[in-house]
């Protein structure tokens, strides 16, 4: 009689499968990080107004 262990197969190839989508995951992130490092270093001007930042100002503010 043939014994059959299918269920053995299939979990090894779930693990299996399952850490190569780990490490894609991974990569993946990683890329991704490094992207937004490098898009991070430009200095890109972003569209709207040249509002003034809301800082203090001093020589305005000041009574001597």
């Amino acid at each position: 009689m043939h014994k059959a262990r299918p269920t053995v197969r299939k979990v090894r190839g779930d693990r299996r499968r399952l850490a190569a989508l780990a490490v894609l995951f991974v990569l993946l992130v990683g890329g991704m990080e490094l992207l937004a490092l490098k898009l991070g270093a430009f200095n890109v001007p972003f569209a709207g107004d040249d509002a003034p930042t809301a800082m203090a100002d001093h020589a305005v503010t000041s009574t001597h």
